[in-house]
């Protein structure tokens, strides 16, 4: 696995819902990594020991569906990226869990 370099950490930056998933994991005594690159191909929030993938989702760049009805282009073109992408780690054998901004605000942390 490849880490990060500072520059593309710097860019995806530590948003206050990731913030609180890592609380969340530290706090449940989960052993995980931050923002591994897998495959060649994608940089994933959280990776578990395990080998389970929690995403965190924004709910505007993400497309939350229960937050919005009529997507913007920017929206449809995630969407599909997002669907391709998780299949992808799924069909390398990975468990995926995404987490929607809206639900970590709100408490709702299920891994």
């Amino acid at each position: 696995l490849k880490k990060a370099t500072a520059a593309q950490l710097q860019i995806k930056g530590n948003t206050i819902p990731e913030r609180k998933v890592a609380e969340y994991l530290d706090t449940a005594g989960i052993k995980y990594s931050r923002n591994e690159f897998l495959y060649d191909k994608f940089f994933v929030d959280f990776f578990l020991e395990d080998k389970t993938i929690v995403e965190v989702f924004g709910d505007y760049w993400h497309a939350n569906p229960c937050v919005f009805q009529k997507l913007n282009a920017h929206q449809e073109k995630q969407i599909k990226k997002d669907k391709a992408r998780l299949a992808y780690l799924r069909k390398c054998g990975h468990k995926v869990v995404v987490l929607w901004e809206r639900d970590i605000k709100e408490g709702r942390i299920v891994i």
